[in-house]
C-alpha cells in the first residue's frame, strides 16, 4: 500500500472509531441510575418487555404500552417494512426531564414519564402513548434497517456497528421526521397539528431568511435555524404527498443496504422517485411556501429590537406600573431576569438551573421551581419551589426534593399553588403555605392532568388548565371546594394563564394558529370569551400594560420578542379543532387516524412478573476492532438493560514487542458506591537496550475498588464529585523479569478525586463564566517505598469580551526515585516538550480562548463548520531531582474547528503550534483530533 494511501487509512480508521465510540457512550452519564432498592417488574408479548419500577402505580401504563407497540408491530408496519426485533421498554419514574429514546448498543428504550406542563411543544394527549407511538417507530426503523452493508456492520462491530453504519446511510432527519409523521397519524395531535412545531420554516420565509442547505440540516451558533425534527417532518410528509404513503419503504430498505456506496439516501430517493434529493427539497418547500404566503401577516409594534448574530427570547412577561419584567435567554447570555422600562432594561439576577422556563410573579416576588438532583442517582432529580424578593433581593426556598410545577403566589405572599405531578400520570393541585406546608389538594383522579394554575384576582379562587386522557383541554376555576369548567373540553392546546382583574388571558390553539384569548368572569355578561389578538408565527405568554395594550412574547425568526399590540376583543367561540397542517386533506383522510389511540384493546391482559434485578448482567452488545500501529486491538463491550452493570474483555497485540495482552473490566452500578473489579494479563513483553540486547518478561495486573460519583449541582451552579479507591497488584515473571525489576511484585493504592463546578453556560460560550476543576491522584505501594501524587487544577474566568473566557492552569506532581517501579505519568506537561518524569515537578499555564469567525458553512455532507476557535498559550514546567532543577516554558497557539460530520456527529479537531523558550525543541506543530492521536515535530 502506497505511504499516502496508509495515511488515510489510518485517518479514517480514527474517524471511524471515535465515532463509534461516541455511540456505545452516548448515554454512559446515567449508569448507575437507580439504586438497588428499587424492584422492577414487567409484561411482555411478542414485540416488547417493558419493565417498570414497583409501587409506582405503573401496571396500567406498562399494560398500555405493551397494546400499542404489539398492535403498531403487527398491523402497521407497511410504510417501513415488516421486521420487527423485540425491545426491552425502561419506564423510569422519578424522572423529572421530559424525554424517551430507543438505542442499539445495548437494544433498548427508555420513557421518562413526566410530560411537559407546556402542551404546545408536544401536544396534551397521554404522555405513555405519546411515546409509545413515537419511540416505537424507532423500533421498526432499526428492525427493519439491519440489511446490507449495515448488517455487515453489526456482524463486525456489534450493535453499535449497525448504529453507525444506519446513520451513515439515512440521515437524522429521516428518523425523527419519520417518528412525528407517526404520531401525528395515530393520535388526534402530534407535532404535525401544532402551530409552534409547524411555523419553524413559516417564519424563516416570512422573514425572506433563505439559508443554505448545509445551515438548515446542521443549525447554527449565532441564528435560529429549526432542528431535524422540523425539516425532517416537512420532507417525510411531502414525499408521502407526492409518491404514496410507502414510498419511505424501498428508499430505506435501498439505503440501509448501502446499494450505492455513497449517498445512499440520495441516490435511492433518485432511484424511486424519478428525482434528485435536491430537487425534492426544493419542491418539498415550494409546496409549504405557497400555502404559507397566503396566509395574512399581522404588522405589531415590537418593544424589543433585534441582534445581529443572536437569538434572543423574551420570555413571560409582567407588567409593573409602566415596566415590564421578563426572563431573557440567548445564545450568547444565560437566563437571567430583567425590567424593561422605556427604552432602558435593568438586570435583576441570574435564574437558578430549572427543567422547564416558566415562573410567576405577584407584588414584588417571583416564584419559579429549581432543579434538585439526587445527590447519587441520576434517574432520580426533583424540583424545588423558590422566591425572590425584587424589594429585599432575598431568596426564600418553600420545598425541596418535591415533583412541584408551575407554581403561583397570592398578592400577600402566604399562599402558593403548584402542580403536583405523578409518574403515573395522575396529578393534584396543592395549596402550600409559606412554609411548604399543604393546606389543600385537588385530586384530578385517573384521568386529569393539571398545569399553570393561578390565583383568581379576589386572591382565593384558583384558575387552571386541565388536560383528560385523551388530550381534551380545559380550564377550571376552583372556588368553594368546588371545580368548575370555564368551557367545554376539546381537542385543543391551552396554556400560559395570566389573570388581571376579572380578566382571564390565555393561549389557545384555534383554527392553526395559536392565539390569545380572554375570559371575562363576569355573571352579568352574556358573553364571555373574546379573541383578543393574533400573529403569523404565534403568540404566546401575554400581558395587559396600564394603557389596556397587550404586551406579548411572539414567535420569530429572531427568537421569542416582545411585542405590543391592540386587543380586538372579538367575540367568538371554539372554531376547529387541531388538525393537521399544510398536508394534503385527502393524505389526512386517507392515511391519518385520529381516533386509533381510542380503538387500541387493553385485553388481553399481560401477567406482571417479577423482572429480576441481574437480567443478563453481561449482555454483549458491541465489538470494537482497532488498529493504530503498533497495536491491535479488541475490545468486546456489555450493558445490562437497567444500565447498572458494564462489561469490557479487551485482546491487545503489541507489533513492537509481539505481545499479546487478555484483559477484563466489571462494574456494577446499582450500590451507593460502584464496585469495580478488572485486570490484564500481558505475555512475551519486550524491551531493546542500546547494546542491542533483547529482555522479556511477562506481566499481569489485578485491581479491585469503587467509585463514588456524586451530583451537587444547586441553584445557579452545576456541581461534581467522583472519588475512587483501587487497589491495584502488578506482578512479573519469565526469563528476565528479576534482571529488569529489583522486586516482582508490587501492590498499591489509589485515590483519585476529581471535582467541577461551573456556572450555566450559553450556547456561544467556549468556556462558562465561572468554573473550576480539580483532580488529585495519589498512588502509595503497600509492599514497597514507591508513590506518586498528583494535583491539577484549571480556573476559568471570563475575558475581555464576550464568549472570551481565561483559563488558569496549575499542577503539581511528586513521585519517589527509588526506581522499583514507575506508575503512569499523566502530568501535563508545558506543550511544545517531550514530557519527562521527573521526581518533583511543578507547572502552570495560562490561556485564552476567543472565538474568530462562525463561519455556518459545509461541503458535500460530509463536514460543516459551526465555528473556528483560538487559544493562545503560556506554558512553564519546572522539575527536578532532589536539588536539580530544570526549566521548560514555551508558549503558542491552538485553533479549533467546531464542526459536525456527516450533518450528525459533533466533532472538534484542531492544530497546535508551540515554541519551546529554553533547550531543545524549538517549533512544533501538533494535530489534535480530537486528542492527540499523533503528532509532527
Amino acid at each position: 500500500m502506497r505511504k499516502e494511501n496508509l495515511r488515510y487509512f489510518k485517518c479514517i480508521n480514527i474517524s471511524f472509531f471515535f465515532i463509534l465510540y461516541a455511540i456505545t457512550n452516548s448515554y454512559s452519564q446515567n449508569f448507575g441510575g437507580n439504586p438497588f432498592s428499587t424492584r422492577w417488574d414487567q409484561v411482555n408479548n411478542k414485540s416488547v418487555k417493558v419493565i417498570f419500577p414497583r409501587g409506582y402505580g405503573l401496571e396500567y401504563s406498562a399494560e398500555r404500552i405493551a397494546h400499542i407497540a404489539n398492535d403498531l408491530a403487527l398491523h402497521h408496519a407497511t410504510s417501513i417494512g415488516p421486521k420487527y426485533r423485540k425491545i426491552s421498554v425502561v419506564l423510569q419514574a422519578d424522572q423529572l426531564v421530559t424525554n424517551g429514546f430507543v438505542q442499539l448498543a445495548p437494544w433498548k428504550s427508555e420513557f421518562f414519564l413526566t410530560p411537559l406542563q407546556n402542551p404546545f411543544q408536544l401536544g396534551a394527549i397521554r404522555w405513555s402513548d405519546y411515546l409509545s407511538i413515537h419511540e416505537y417507530r424507532h423500533v421498526q426503523q432499526y428492525s427493519n434497517f439491519n440489511r446490507g452493508l449495515s448488517k455487515v456492520g453489526s456482524i463486525l462491530f456489534g450493535e453499535a456497528g449497525q448504529s453507525l453504519l444506519n446513520a451513515m446511510s439515512i440521515p437524522d432527519w429521516f428518523f425523527e421526521g419519520d417518528a412525528v409523521f407517526n404520531e401525528t397519524m395515530f393520535s388526534n395531535q402530534g407535532r404535525g397539528r401544532l402551530p409552534l412545531f409547524m411555523n419553524s420554516f413559516k417564519a424563516l420565509y416570512l422573514a425572506d431568511k433563505h439559508y443554505s442547505f448545509e445551515t438548515i440540516r446542521n443549525g447554527s451558533l449565532r441564528k435560529y435555524v429549526p432542528n431535524w425534527y422540523n425539516f425532517g417532518y416537512l420532507i417525510v410528509s411531502y414525499v408521502k404527498i407526492k409518491y404514496g404513503k410507502t414510498i419511505w419503504y424501498p428508499i430505506t430498505a435501498d439505503a440501509s443496504a448501502f446499494k450505492n456506496l455513497f449517498y445512499p439516501l440520495q441516490r435511492s430517493i433518485k432511484k424511486r422517485t424519478g428525482k434528485s434529493y435536491k430537487t425534492i427539497v426544493k419542491e418539498a418547500f415550494a409546496y409549504y411556501e405557497n400555502q404559507w404566503k397566503l396566509e395574512k401577516q399581522k404588522n405589531v409594534d415590537w418593544i424589543t429590537p433585534t441582534v445581529k448574530h443572536d437569538v434572543v427570547n423574551y420570555l413571560y412577561p409582567y407588567t409593573i406600573d409602566s415596566s415590564i419584567l421578563i426572563l431573557r435567554n440567548s445564545l450568547r447570555n444565560i437566563p437571567t431576569f430583567y425590567k424593561i422600562t422605556g427604552n432602558k432594561i435593568k438586570k435583576i439576577i441570574v435564574r437558578d438551573i430549572t427543567v422547564d422556563d416558566y415562573y410567576s410573579y405577584k407584588n414584588n416576588r417571583i416564584i419559579y421551581t429549581s432543579y434538585d438532583p439526587s445527590d447519587r442517582w441520576s434517574n432520580q432529580n426533583y424540583n424545588s419551589i423558590r422566591i425572590y424578593n425584587l424589594k429585599t433581593h432575598r431568596y426564600k426556598t418553600i420545598v425541596k426534593y418535591s415533583r412541584y410545577f408551575s407554581p403561583d403566589i397570592n398578592q400577600q405572599g402566604t399562599r402558593i399553588v403548584a402542580v403536583d405531578i405523578k409518574a403515573n400520570f395522575t396529578s393534584s393541585m396543592c395549596l402550600l403555605n409559606d412554609q411548604g406546608q399543604i393546606l389543600k389538594q385537588v385530586n384530578g383522579g385517573d384521568s386529569l392532568v393539571f398545569s399553570y394554575p393561578k390565583f383568581a384576582y379576589n386572591d382565593t379562587d384558583i384558575y387552571v388548565v386541565a388536560r383528560n386522557s385523551r388530550g381534551n383541554m380545559s380550564i377550571g376555576r376552583y372556588t368553594h371546594d368546588s371545580l368548575n369548567w370555564l368551557f367545554p373540553f376539546s381537542n385543543r392546546t391551552i396554556g400560559f394563564l395570566n389573570v388581571q382583574h376579572d380578566t382571564l388571558l390565555f393561549v389557545v390553539t384555534n383554527d392553526g394558529s395559536d392565539e390569545l384569548w380572554a375570559y371575562i368572569d363576569k355573571d352579568s355578561l352574556s358573553h364571555k370569551l373574546f379573541r383578543l389578538a393574533q400573529y403569523s408565527t404565534g403568540i404566546y405568554q401575554s400581558a395587559l400594560n396600564n394603557h389596556g395594550q397587550i404586551v406579548a412574547s411572539c414567535f420569530t425568526s429572531e427568537g421569542y420578542r416582545l411585542a405590543q399590540l391592540n386587543p380586538a376583543w372579538e367575540p367568538l367561540n371554539f372554531g376547529k379543532e387541531l388538525y393537521p397542517l399544510y398536508i394534503d386533506s385527502g393524505l389526512a383522510t386517507k392515511y391519518f387516524n385520529k381516533n386509533y389511540l381510542n380503538t387500541v384493546s387493553d385485553t388481553p391482559y399481560y401477567p406482571i412478573k417479577k423482572y429480576p434485578l441481574f437480567s443478563h448482567p453481561f449482555n454483549i452488545n458491541t465489538w470494537r476492532h482497532f488498529y493504530l500501529y503498533p497495536i491491535y486491538n479488541l475490545t468486546i463491550l456489555g450493558n445490562n438493560v437497567l444500565n447498572t452493570t458494564q462489561t469490557l474483555i479487551t485482546f491487545q497485540f503489541n507489533q513492537n514487542e509481539r505481545s499479546h495482552l487478555f484483559g477484563g473490566q466489571f462494574v456494577y452500578g446499582g450500590f451507593y458506591i460502584q464496585p469495580t473489579v478488572s485486570g490484564n494479563y500481558t505475555l512475551h513483553r519486550s524491551i531493546l537496550n542500546v547494546a542491542k540486547q533483547t529482555f522479556i518478561w511477562n506481566e499481569w495486573n489485578f485491581s479491585v475498588g469503587g467509585i463514588l460519583p456524586l451530583n451537587f449541582t444547586k441553584r445557579r451552579n452545576y456541581q461534581t464529585l467522583s472519588v475512587s479507591l483501587y487497589n491495584t497488584t502488578v506482578g512479573f515473571s519469565g526469563k528476565d523479569d528479576k534482571y529488569l525489576f529489583p522486586i516482582n511484585l508490587i501492590n498499591y493504592v489509589q485515590l483519585g478525586v476529581t471535582y467541577y463546578r461551573s456556572t450555566q453556560q450559553a450556547t456561544q460560550q467556549i468556556f462558562p463564566d465561572f468554573a473550576q476543576n480539580l483532580s488529585f491522584t495519589a498512588n502509595q505501594a503497600l509492599t514497597a517505598p514507591v508513590h506518586q501524587y498528583l494535583l491539577s487544577t484549571s480556573f476559568y474566568f471570563p475575558g475581555i469580551f464576550r464568549n472570551n473566557s481565561l483559563e488558569l492552569d496549575i499542577a503539581y506532581q511528586l513521585r519517589d526515585n527509588k526506581k522499583l517501579y514507575y506508575y503512569t505519568n499523566a502530568f501535563p506537561f508545558s506543550r511544545g516538550y517531550i514530557a519527562i518524569n521527573f521526581q518533583h515537578i511543578y507547572k502552570a499555564g495560562l490561556n485564552y480562548h476567543f472565538p474568530i469567525v462562525y463561519p455556518d458553512w459545509g461541503f458535500a455532507n460530509i463536514l460543516y463548520f459551526f465555528r473556528i476557535r483560538a487559544n493562545v498559550f503560556g506554558d512553564c514546567t519546572i522539575g527536578g531531582y532532589n536539588q536539580n532543577q530544570y526549566l521548560f516554558p514555551s508558549t503558542g497557539i491552538e485553533v479549533y474547528f467546531d464542526t459536525r460530520v456527516w450533518n450528525e456527529y459533533n466533532f472538534t479537531f484542531g492544530i497546535r503550534y508551540s515554541r519551546t523558550l529554553l533547550g531543545v525543541g524549538g517549533n512544533r506543530v501538533e494535530y489534535i483530533i480530537p486528542f492527540n492521536l499523533f503528532s509532527k515535530p
